[in-house]
């Protein structure tokens, strides 16, 4: 959802509706946060929560500079729409890469 928010966003040609996609696109990140916080805070056992959080907090980090680098890059060649478009294409990539694994790993029941 949050992809296709993106491209949406993208695609904006006001300012209101650029406010709009972009706040409920940073709303769902932070429901998102605080739920996979949580859940993470309840499946870890006791010995190893504190690294897995620190390990959670360490990737967001890596992803946020991954991020930049990236965004920096395609802000040179393009604009912000490509920029948009491109990063929810790599997420859609990405989900699509680990759908299968994930369904053989975790099948539906």
């Amino acid at each position: 959802m949050i992809y296709l928010l993106q491209v949406l966003l993208s695609m904006t040609t006001s300012m209101a509706w650029f406010l709009g996609v972009f706040s409920l696109i940073y709303l769902l990140l932070g429901v998102f946060s605080v739920v996979g916080t949580y859940v993470l805070n309840n499946v870890s056992e006791d010995t190893v929560r504190t690294s897995m959080l620190s390990l959670s907090s360490f990737s967001l980090q890596s992803g946020g500079v991954l991020a930049n680098l990236f965004a920096t890059s395609l802000l040179l060649v393009g604009g912000i729409c490509l920029f948009w478009r491109a990063s929810a294409f790599v997420g859609i990539m990405g989900i699509l890469f680990l759908t299968k694994p994930m369904l053989q790993r975790f099948p539906i029941s």
